[in-house]
């Protein structure tokens, strides 16, 4: 009898163990299915708040599309717009510092004076964009294409920009000291004698 009552005690054991095992699975899983449902609806209402407001500051805007979009001075600080499309929009004097825009379509953007302090930008595609005196300080740029890009006066100060493709960009008077220039493709720029390069970096001929 004693035999029969430790095993059905192991069988209850085990019975409660696969019960909350089962529950704990459902949650995960209903947590999942409304996450792939609602994040998309939160970013779209993001974008109506921002475009109502110009203010969208941490907000979700993942992979959305922003395409020649007026944002001029909007301040979009700390936001995810990963993946997000922004080609052609004007972000004259935006804030941007401390977003993700890691993967982003910036091409042919207007970020005059744009703030980008400390921002992902890892993977995006910034060609032919206006970034003339912008300020990118230690913004992360690995493996960015800013191929005919306009840095003029751009703060690139403590920069990441290894890997990344500066192909025929503007780079006069733009200071990237402290900026990390490993495997950068940056001997086809354009730079005059007023670019800051880092300190022991050769000089591009």
């Amino acid at each position: 009898m004693a035999k029969k009552s430790a095993i059905s005690v192991s069988q209850l054991l085990f019975r409660f163990l696969l019960a909350i095992a089962s529950t704990l699975l459902m949650v995960l899983c209903i947590d999942w299915l409304f996450s792939g449902y609602f994040l998309p609806l939160e970013a779209e209402q993001n974008k109506h708040s921002l475009l109502e407001t110009s203010s969208c500051v941490g907000c979700y805007l993942e992979s959305i599309n922003l395409k020649e979009t007026e944002l001029s001075q909007a301040d979009l600080s700390r936001a995810n717009l990963s993946l997000a499309n922004l080609s052609q929009a004007n972000l004259s004097r935006a804030n941007l510092s401390k977003a993700n825009l890691s993967k982003a379509n910036l091409s042919q953007a207007n970020l005059n004076r744009a703030y980008l302090l400390r921002t992902r930008l890892e993977q995006a595609n910034i060609t032919e964009a206006n970034l003339a005196r912008a300020n990118l300080f230690q913004a992360t740029l690995t493996q960015v294409n800013l191929s005919r890009t306009d840095l003029r006066e751009a703060n690139l100060s403590g920069a990441n920009l290894s890997g990344a493709n500066l192909k025929g960009a503007n780079l006069k008077r733009a200071d990237l000291s402290g900026a990390k220039l490993n495997k950068t493709k940056i001997t086809e720029a354009i730079f005059d004698d007023h670019t800051i390069f880092p300190l022991n970096y050769p000089r591009p001929q």
